[in-house]
């Protein structure tokens, strides 16, 4: 009978506060690629959308019948049938404008077969286009979001979040992109891959007190980068981060929160331990090449207990600009995410294989919370009036406003006025987010349910 003496009946659920650390990268800006045909590939990244809050309308599921192998695809399959189809998606469902980068679960391709290979990482990156063959075997594209130096004289750009970066290169913005474990043949088990998530959400706004160590061994793979060792410190330094550079691994038993070092095999479980959100890595030719036993592979950074780590699909020759520059560490602290700070770092990116947790974030500190406020008390019709607030500590500083109905973003006001006769019947995410302004911006976000009752109903 109450149904029928009413057209519309509105029962809004929000979820009104969060105590989140301040993030760069946020999980409505990037989109989380799946595997629909990998048990693995789904359970992997239906516990990374829990563990982010990455909207429903976020996560984009492929078929993945068609492949031939387990580890490689071709530049036109690629294309074809992972590109062209996840564009489509984020174009029909409204994300292009906000989205800036993509997250694989497990189980894609990790090789491109160009001339000389590729990475999935560096394919995606460049949307599909294959550089020329000299351009990529010799180190020599310049990723447009790598920030230096060139050289031990060069200069060396500020740190900066993804959403800088595309203000600054418009239609020339690259996409970055990561991947949140590898479970194939040499690869982390399920479980490894889930612990290494965790261990970056237990990071975030942390802060945390460890030391990055910079391995100067008498190896070519080691010497390319030495060179970079000494300003990233002092940089480090300024940040009020410890580090040390050393000509010998550190004892087991120091807190890792970073790890540079060249070498071809060395065994990660035995140094640490390691502290949620460190990132390690060995430059060195066959990290991501997983079908041969030789080498030490990423995955045992991972499986030793770091939050990400990287390596190359193929041989890359000792050539620095393929690896993580030593100012990654530099951007990290700066409050870039893992998966920014990766790619600032980074001059050639096109054979590099980056797994972990993309939007892990330990600094700065952070104590932020946001409330929704105008929340009526009882169901309504027509417009409603929503505010996200900001308290704690730095909170002056979050001063730019972003809300967004079921993904798309519907206003950068002060005051979303939500008209909810536009909506049809049914919940709908309601997601503010806060954001300071800056190089490398920080952002925190509320997020909420919405939901619209069936119009109508016989008097």
């Amino acid at each position: 009978m109450m149904n029928s003496m009413r057209s519309v009946l509105l029962s809004v659920w929000l979820i009104l506060l969060f105590r989140l650390a301040a993030l760069g990268l946020g999980p409505h800006e990037v989109v989380l690629v799946v595997n629909a045909d990998s048990e693995d590939s789904r359970r992997i990244a239906a516990l990374y959308q829990k563990l982010r809050s990455i909207p429903e309308q976020n996560v984009v599921k492929i078929k993945t019948g068609w492949l031939e192998s387990p580890g490689d695809i071709s530049a036109v399959d690629f294309r074809k049938k992972i590109m062209i189809p996840v564009k489509t998606v984020v174009r029909e469902r409204g994300l292009a404008g906000h989205v800036l980068a993509w997250v694989y679960a497990p189980d894609f391709p990790t090789r491109i077969k160009t001339t000389p290979p590729m990475s999935l990482q560096g394919i995606t990156l460049m949307r599909g286009v294959v550089p020329r063959q000299a351009l990529i075997k010799g180190g020599l594209y310049a990723s447009a979001l790598f920030s230096g130096p060139n050289s031990s004289r060069g200069v060396s750009h500020f740190s900066q979040t993804l959403d800088v970066s595309r203000e600054f290169l418009g239609s020339e913005m690259p996409l970055p992109n990561m991947m949140l474990g590898y479970t194939g043949q040499r690869g982390n088990t399920v479980e490894e891959v889930e612990s290494c998530l965790r261990r970056g959400v237990a990071a975030d706004g942390t802060a945390p007190t460890g030391t990055v160590f910079f391995v100067a061994l008498d190896d070519v793979r080691s010497r390319c980068r030495q060179w970079q060792y000494h300003p990233a410190a002092k940089e480090l330094s300024r940040h009020g981060v410890a580090s040390e550079i050393k000509h010998s691994y550190p004892a087991k038993g120091r807190a890792l929160l970073g790890m540079s070092v060249g070498t071809p095999s060395l065994k990660p479980d035995a140094l640490g331990p390691y502290l949620p959100g460190a990132m390690a890595e060995h430059l060195t030719s066959f990290g991501a090449v997983f079908e041969s036993a030789a080498q030490t592979k990423l995955t045992e950074w991972i499986r030793a207990g770091a939050t990400a780590s990287c390596g190359t699909v193929t041989e890359p020759l000792s050539l620095w600009m393929k690896f993580p520059n030593a100012r990654f560490y530099a951007h990290y602290a700066a409050g870039c995410s893992m998966l920014e700070s990766f790619y600032q770092s980074v001059r050639c990116p096109l054979q590099l294989l980056i797994v972990g947790d993309p939007l892990c974030r330990p600094w700065p500190a952070s104590d932020v919370t946001v409330t929704l406020r105008g929340i009526p008390a009882k169901p309504v019709n027509g417009r409603v009036r929503l505010e996200a607030m900001v308290e704690g500590r730095g909170s002056e500083w979050f001063i730019a406003r972003e809300y967004f109905v079921d993904g798309r973003k519907v206003g950068e006001e002060d005051i979303l006025w939500l008209n909810t006769e536009t909506m049809s019947p049914g919940r709908h995410s309601v997601r503010a987010v806060v954001k300071t302004l800056g190089f490398v911006k920080h952002q925190c976000f509320v997020t909420g349910t919405v939901t619209v009752a069936e119009k109508g109903g016989k008097r």
